[in-house]
C-alpha cells in the first residue's frame, strides 16, 4: 500500500501530464495507484488533503473522482447575496419555490410531507 503522500504526488504527475485543469479518475484507478484493494473514505480525504499542497481539489462524483486546478478557480464570478437586484429575486423568500427550482439538481425526488 502507498501512503496518501505518495498517491497525491502520483496523481499530481498525471494530472500534470495531461495538461487540463480538471480530470476524472475512476475509484478503481486510485485504488491501482494506491494499491488498495479497498478505498477508505480516510484514505480519500488524506489523499485530498495532500493533493492540496499540488493546488489541485479531489471531488468526490457519481462516477468517481474529479481532480481540478484549485488556481481555475480564480478567475470565476463571485456570488453573494448582493447578486439578487431585489429582495423577490431571491430564491429562498418562498420554501416551496426554492425547493421547486433545486429539485432537478439532486439525485432524489422531493415528497411533499
Amino acid at each position: 500500500m502507498r501512503s496518501s503522500s505518495h498517491v497525491a504526488c502520483i496523481l499530481a504527475a498525471m494530472f500534470e501530464k495531461f495538461g487540463r485543469n480538471r480530470m476524472r479518475i475512476s475509484e478503481k484507478t486510485l485504488k491501482v495507484v494506491g494499491q488498495r484493494k479497498h478505498l477508505k473514505a480516510a484514505h480519500v480525504q488524506y489523499v485530498s488533503d495532500d493533493l492540496e499542497e499540488f493546488d489541485i481539489a479531489l471531488v468526490s462524483i457519481n462516477r468517481g473522482f474529479c481532480l481540478l486546478r484549485m488556481s481555475a478557480l480564480d478567475g470565476e464570478r463571485s456570488y453573494s447575496f448582493k447578486t439578487f437586484k431585489s429582495e423577490s429575486e431571491m430564491p429562498w423568500r418562498d420554501e416551496d419555490a426554492m425547493w421547486s427550482e433545486t429539485s432537478h439538481l439532486r439525485d432524489i425526488d422531493v415528497d411533499d410531507d
